[in-house]
């Protein structure tokens, strides 16, 4: 089997304190901790960072020199975690802290470098940090700036509905925030904002045609477009600001590492607000896909920007020369493209009308095709963007539930109730979820699948419009569900 190797930073911290998750009679215990070096991206390195002690929740923080540039906490009973770092620098001094119950552990400094060999069709992920977003479990439209629908936390084990919320008919996926508020729009009358909590509790409202998925800033502050105005609230519902524009009726803005946000309008301007609400600058191309389908996504570095477009798959733009890098295809994209950490730009041409015979496909960040998977399809929907998990291994569904490689090999396919009806979302164990819909009667359905191809459960929802954009995952293993023009306007809480 071929290999690749990586550099491993391994970094001891000897702990000498006290926990109450051990009995104190006991001796002090002994924390080991390893810093692994998975995966080299354009301006990034990507961290594996283990511990050998279950000691939940732990904080692992990284110092260069004397700057601290990674603090994480994990809080889910797990010995790993992953992120990344900017520009990795060996001739820079690395410290490793260990905080565990409010306890802190500094490291003894002392580095080995060694090697460590994985299978090569295996592609480690990392969440790459993104210092603009909340580091909360779900913070925008399908998880992340690069659309991964990935999530660190474990998703729902039982495949039951824990309970129902009514947020109203909906084109909006929920969000996110600090503390596990909720966050969605309403598509009914009077159209309200919610800030809403995990037991139904509403915490405020706010009315205004609101149809896109919002974002929640570093600083708590939320922000949603909808037909004539894009708005930024407070964490207590006090509009910060609102800007005038023409039918944002998108999937969602997406932000960048400084706080500046990004949308395509109803004339196919790409709009670029700094984060008062103010218009940086904008860019008109009549090939930017401007209906409700529209989300771009980011690079990793977040220097260029993935814009779906008509009559074109993906148009490639920079965001600091603010011109079109390349463009590639020529069919419309109905479906966001996704980005794995290596900066490849995964996605599904066409849309809900093309033919039967269908690709998804896989650049390399300078538009050249890296490779291509052909699949049969009698209707593919819209808004049903693959997922990628923490190996790399890429998943998509029509009526059946494909998994590929990052290589874009078949590891295994596997038929699903229905066909897919929303974007496909993976937790921290590598599960995927998918929201599904018999079309001849309405049933609708969640399946939950390891990542060998095995299902875990299945449930069934009823008869149902549909189950909408992106769900989200909680920190606490459960999983937000919104219908898209459900007449009941039913958010589910998945378990």
């Amino acid at each position: 089997m071929r290999s690749k190797t990586f550099i491993i930073i391994l970094v001891t911290l000897f702990s000498l304190f006290h926990c109450n998750l051990w009995n104190q009679d006991e001796p002090d215990a002994e924390v080991e901790i390893s810093v692994s070096i998975l995966d080299i991206g354009p301006r990034y390195v990507g961290l594996m960072v283990s511990i050998d002690q279950d000691v939940s929740p732990w904080d692992f923080q990284l110092f260069r020199d004397s700057d601290l540039i990674l603090s994480s906490r994990v809080v889910d009973s797990d010995t790993t975690l992953y992120d990344t770092i900017l520009d990795f620098n060996s001739n820079y001094g690395y410290r490793a802290i260990l905080i565990v119950e409010g306890e802190q552990v500094d490291s003894t400094e002392r580095v080995s470098i060694t090697t460590l060999t994985i299978d090569e069709e295996i592609s480690p992920q990392i969440q790459i940090p993104w210092p603009s977003l909340a580091n909360s479990s779900w913070p925008m439209q399908h998880r992340d700036p690069q659309s991964t629908g990935r999530s660190q936390y474990s998703g729902p084990s039982q495949g039951v509905v824990e309970s129902i919320i009514h947020s109203g008919i909906t084109e909006s996926g929920p969000s996110i925030g600090y503390g596990g508020s909720v966050f969605i729009g309403s598509y009914e009358y009077p159209f309200p904002f919610y800030k809403i909590g995990m037991d139904g509790t509403i915490f405020w409202t706010y009315n205004f045609d609101c149809q896109s998925t919002p974002i929640i800033g570093i600083d708590s502050n939320i922000y949603v477009g909808g037909w004539d105005s894009i708005k930024a609230f407070s964490p207590s519902g006090s509009v910060l600001w609102s800007t005038d524009v023409y039918g944002m009726e998108t999937l969602g803005p997406n932000i960048d590492r400084e706080g500046n946000l990004y949308f395509i309008d109803g004339e196919h301007n790409l709009i670029c607000l700094n984060d008062q609400g103010v218009i940086s600058w904008q860019y008109h191309d009549s090939r930017f896909l401007h209906w409700y389908d529209a989300s771009p996504t980011f690079s990793p570095d977040g220097t260029m920007l993935y814009i779906q477009g008509i009559e074109t798959s993906v148009l490639a733009f920079n965001i600091e020369a603010q011109a079109i890098s390349w463009v590639y295809g020529d069919k419309t994209l109905s479906s966001a493209p996704v980005i794995n950490n290596s900066g490849n730009i995964i996605f599904i041409p066409g849309d809900h009308l093309s033919p039967a015979n269908r690709k998804i496909v896989s650049l390399y960040p300078n538009g050249t095709l890296f490779w291509e998977f052909e699949f049969q399809n009698t209707r593919l929907l819209d808004n049903t963007e693959p997922t990628i998990d923490w190996d790399g291994n890429i998943y998509f569904a029509t009526d059946t539930l494909y998994s590929l490689t990052y290589r874009g090999a078949l590891r295994w396919k596997h038929p699903i109730e229905g066909r897919t009806v929303s974007p496909l979302i993976c937790d921290g164990n590598n599960v995927v979820f998918v929201g599904s819909q018999d079309l001849s009667n309405g049933d609708c359905f969640i399946s939950a699948f390891e990542g060998n191809g095995q299902s875990r459960w299945v449930l069934a929802l009823g008869s149902y419009a549909g189950l909408g954009v992106s769900p989200a995952i909680t920190e606490d293993g459960k999983a937000l569900w919104s219908t898209w023009r459900d007449p009941s306007g039913n958010l589910f809480i998945i378990k």
